[in-house]
């Protein structure tokens, strides 16, 4: 199975959020599944076009792949569940992790961090 987020500019249930150069940064994303690699590698290389870089998933590790062909291997993901979550806790987990993913579900958030 491969995983591809995509940023969109409307609201979504899924955020992403990631710190560059001490900025916080807010993403809308849209997740989308594949089974077959080949459309996988053309929707990421369409994304690229677009994009300074993408994230992906395959076989449940994170990647991160930049225009230049760069990819950072992220094989380790971090799992939270939270009833409430503020701003502070999410500048938190940037500074520690870089960024990470977050779903807004019926229970509350579900956080995830892929890191080395």
């Amino acid at each position: 199975m491969y995983t591809l987020y995509k940023t969109i500019k409307h609201d979504t249930d899924i955020k992403g959020y990631w710190i560059d150069s001490n900025k916080l940064y807010i993403d809308n994303i849209v997740i989308n599944k594949y089974i077959d690699y080949d459309i996988f590698k053309m929707d990421c290389i369409e994304l690229l076009k677009t994009e300074l870089c993408i994230f992906y998933i395959i076989d449940g590790i994170g990647y991160i792949k930049d225009r230049q062909g760069n990819i950072i291997k992220l094989s380790k993901r971090i799992k939270i569940l939270k009833k409430h979550i503020t701003k502070k806790h999410i500048n938190e987990l940037c500074k520690k992790y870089n960024g990470c993913t977050v779903f807004k579900n019926t229970i509350g958030y579900m956080i995830y961090i892929y890191t080395r």
